[in-house]
């Protein structure tokens, strides 16, 4: 719930600063939220890949539970990655007035 309360707010984020550079807000949010979601699942991945979670372990669901706070931590600061290339991406075009 937090995840997705934090992502509206950087989405708006991202929808004013695409105004001031003049560009398509719908596109920006859009990729935020691509990002969003993609940096939040490699972060997770990632960090069941370093602390051997396998399918096994998610059937049985055995000492998951105690991982679970880790991988939501892992997903929160993927997502945040994710918005942060989003954000850097969005910086680094030009102004709408200036002739560089």
């Amino acid at each position: 719930m937090f995840g997705i309360i934090l992502l509206i707010f950087l989405c708006n984020k991202n929808a004013k600063l695409a105004e001031q550079k003049n560009v398509s807000k719908r596109r920006w949010v859009l990729t935020t939220v691509f990002y969003w979601i993609t940096g939040e699942l490699l972060g997770i991945m990632l960090l069941m890949t370093v602390i051997h979670v396998d399918a096994e372990m998610l059937q049985a669901g055995q000492a998951f539970s105690k991982e679970l706070l880790y991988l939501m931590f892992a997903g929160m600061l993927g997502g945040y990655l994710g918005y942060l290339f989003t954000r850097k991406r969005m910086e680094d075009l030009p102004e709408p007035n200036s002739f560089e």
